[in-house]
């Protein structure tokens, strides 16, 4: 699903006009960007978690050169699905699985 079709499929579920759904999405993007910026969790239930964790510098190797060197530490977002979007997923798998 591309963003455009989010943005259709917002407006028609919500029965509001395009220009309200992209706003809509616009403001959820940014909230979700300003708290991973502060490393805060965000938690959406029956949906998702988005985390930024701190990974510290390691030792890492140049697969050319066979040089090893040090990476420097960095913060990684983890994206966490709940159970129920977990569920969803496999839903069609199990489908299949009957037939």
């Amino acid at each position: 699903m591309t963003k455009k079709e989010l943005i259709e499929a917002i407006s028609k579920k919500m029965k509001v006009k395009q220009k309200e759904s992209k706003l809509f999405l616009k403001t959820f993007q940014d909230i979700l960007l300003k708290e991973v910026k502060m490393h805060r969790t965000v938690k959406i239930i029956n949906l998702m978690s988005i985390d930024s964790k701190k990974q510290p510098s390691k030792q890492v190797r140049n697969p050319r050169t066979g040089v090893y060197m040090q990476a420097a530490e960095k913060y990684i977002v983890k994206i966490t699905p709940a159970a129920l979007l977990k569920a969803a997923a496999n839903k069609s798998l199990q489908n299949k699985r009957k037939k």
